[in-house]
């Protein structure tokens, strides 16, 4: 399993780099890189291609990377826009790496995606929008279904929550999921850690950061180590 984050955490094999999250710093033991836009940007249905693109090609050149995955910009809580997204911008964006197709809305993904991400914080189901970390049970059996249906397909979890996790690993549907990304963790998980943290939500640390990552992992459930 390849996990993405945005901080240089010792242990964990993915580096996540967003619009939002621009911080290029990196750990050794990442060597695999995931870019995107951010939930925000996608939400709005406004960003910057041009803006993208140099982020991609910044963060491409700060390591050797065994793999770089892009995430093709979506449209939040909207699938006929993310796939004319996807068709718009995919011929630009192949060269720079594998491409990945979000499947909003659950909706079917192309054939020129190379991996699905399937929104795993917010999800849109009908309309509905789900909120994954207040109802992982109801979220978690939509994406369960969409899995098992796209078993043949290289499946990520955009952005899961860590009771979501925890639903997916007792249903045994991880071992169809190659990676998931979060910047979850960066909120503190608990009181105590928001006391040390000077009474802060948000991390203010790489070193908390980490920190804060480790306990989020362990609440999820999952078994998965870094």
């Amino acid at each position: 399993m390849i996990i993405y984050i945005p901080d240089p955490c010792p242990g964990v094999n993915g580096k996540l780099v967003t619009l939002a999250h621009r911080d290029l710093s990196w750990n050794e033991s990442q060597r695999h890189l995931l870019t995107d836009i951010g939930l925000s940007a996608a939400r709005l249905h406004g960003f910057s291609i041009a803006d993208y693109v140099k982020l991609i090609q910044k963060a491409r050149a700060i390591h050797e990377w065994e793999s770089v995955k892009i995430i093709v910009p979506d449209a939040f809580g909207d699938y006929a826009k993310t796939l004319k997204n996807f068709e718009k911008f995919a011929p630009l964006l192949r060269r720079f790496g594998e491409l990945v197709f979000v499947a909003q809305e659950l909706g079917e993904p192309p054939r020129g995606a190379d991996i699905v991400a399937i929104p795993a914080r917010r999800l849109t189901v009908r309309g509905v929008v789900i909120d994954c970390a207040r109802e992982p049970e109801t979220c978690g059996q939509y994406i369960a279904r969409y899995v098992v249906m796209h078993s043949e397909r290289r499946i990520h979890l955009l952005g899961p929550a860590a009771r979501l996790l925890k639903y997916l690993a007792s249903r045994g549907v991880l071992q169809y999921v190659e990676s998931f990304d979060t910047a979850s963790y960066r909120r503190a998980p608990d009181a105590e850690s928001k006391k040390e943290n000077g009474g802060a939500w948000m991390v203010k640390t790489k070193e908390q950061a980490c920190k804060w990552f480790e306990k989020w992992l362990s609440a999820s459930g999952t078994n998965l180590t870094v």
